[in-house]
């Protein structure tokens, strides 16, 4: 069975209204924060598990399974994913834009992509993530180069290890 890991499997379980209504309630207290989900998870796992949260009418009760993932996740380690860094490049054929980006894995087993964070009609952000694998191997990570294919965007983000930037967009 897959470790789970927080971006992928936990975070995604916190809508944007728990959030909001968690953030209102307590200041600092944001449920889409990894540092913070794991720092309160024994109290965040008694209030999904006694039905406390989220209330009845927020949403109510989470299922299960939902509550035996967040259990899995505290019991695993609380995996997360990291920010990797590559090279990028972006390409622009008669407004069909491609993003391409080569990455180097940090050791075997690891795994490597860009995902889309957040668009609007005229703007794309990406993240660059990379995947540990349960269990670490020694010796040299492999090349590789994924890419991504879009139209319509005149902005252009990527966010990695290195931080938040525009990728320029050529005519």
């Amino acid at each position: 069975m897959r470790t789970p890991v927080f971006e992928l499997h936990v975070r995604p379980m916190f809508r944007s209204i728990d959030r909001e209504h968690m953030l209102n309630i307590l200041e600092e207290f944001d449920l889409w924060s990894y540092d913070v989900v794991k720092s309160s998870i024994d109290d965040i796992l008694d209030s999904v598990e006694n039905g406390r949260m989220p209330p009845e009418g927020k949403g109510g009760p989470w299922p299960a399974e939902w509550i035996q993932l967040l259990r899995r996740w505290k019991e695993t380690g609380f995996k997360r994913l990291d920010l990797g860094k590559g090279t990028y490049e972006v390409f622009n054929s008669d407004g069909e834009i491609e993003l391409v980006a080569n990455f180097t894995l940090p050791a075997p087993g690891w795994a490597g992509w860009i995902q889309l964070e957040s668009s609007t009609e005229t703007t794309r952000t990406y993240v660059v993530y990379f995947e540990p694998p349960d269990v670490p191997e020694e010796g040299a990570g492999e090349d590789i180069v994924v890419s991504e294919q879009f139209s319509g965007v005149q902005k252009l983000f990527l966010r990695d290890r290195d931080g938040l930037r525009e990728l320029p967009i050529p005519p």
